[in-house]
């Protein structure tokens, strides 16, 4: 597919009618409060959607957004672990529009961009599912890649898009220095559109950062 777009949580996310015409979207983790923002419903449409959540989604807030008809009100196509299959983690059980919705461990092939912790649980890993959720984007387009909800827990723009609490997550300069080596120096065929509300400089020439506002 051409273009691809990946959607985490925070308050850009409230933009995502900047987005162009998507062939593919990647939603990370929860997804329930998000459908409330104006805009996102009409953005995913019957557009092909691609789900990333970790176990503790799966066991805490999927059972929830099954029982919304989330997963046969929306094209959700596929669902990937953000786990390799080394971790043993089984795989998830999601019914669908038209029964079972495929799921697959993260792939063996993006191994080599990951980061590898020969004493961490998961071996490979990246800083987030956010993270996670952008490598295999780019894996995947052709063209372009969108990012869209990520504003790296920055001081003054930390916060959930729908306004539910949150508490500081992630290090931020983590994110940013994992999606910059990993990703954007690696894909150069690919142009990035990281659509944010954080302060974010210094990035390669194939990713363009349009600040949006809170």
């Amino acid at each position: 597919m051409e273009t691809v777009a990946i959607c985490c949580r925070g308050k850009s996310l409230k933009s995502i009618d900047k987005l162009p015409h998507i062939d593919t979207f990647i939603l990370v983790n929860e997804f329930t409060d998000e459908l409330n923002i104006p805009g996102v419903k009409q953005a995913l449409n019957d557009t092909p959607i691609t789900h990333m959540f970790n176990w503790w989604n799966y066991t805490h807030i999927i059972p929830g957004m099954i029982s919304n008809n989330f997963y046969t009100e929306y094209n959700v196509t596929s669902i990937i672990s953000p786990y390799t299959k080394e971790v043993g983690r089984g795989l998830y059980s999601v019914q669908g529009r038209s029964g079972l919705i495929p799921c697959s461990y993260y792939p063996d092939e993006l191994k080599p961009y990951m980061w590898y912790n020969d004493n961490s649980t998961y071996k490979w890993d990246f800083p987030s599912c956010g993270n996670g959720a952008i490598l295999y984007g780019a894996a995947l387009a052709r063209k372009e890649v969108h990012i869209i909800g990520l504003d790296f827990f920055q001081q003054g723009v930390h916060g959930y898009a729908s306004g539910a609490e949150t508490t500081p997550g992630h290090d931020g300069n983590i994110m940013k220095k994992f999606l910059i080596e990993q990703v954007f120096e690696v894909f150069v065929d690919i142009n990035f559109y990281l659509y944010t509300c954080a302060d974010v400089k210094d990035v390669p020439s194939n990713v363009k950062v349009i600040t949006v506002e809170q």
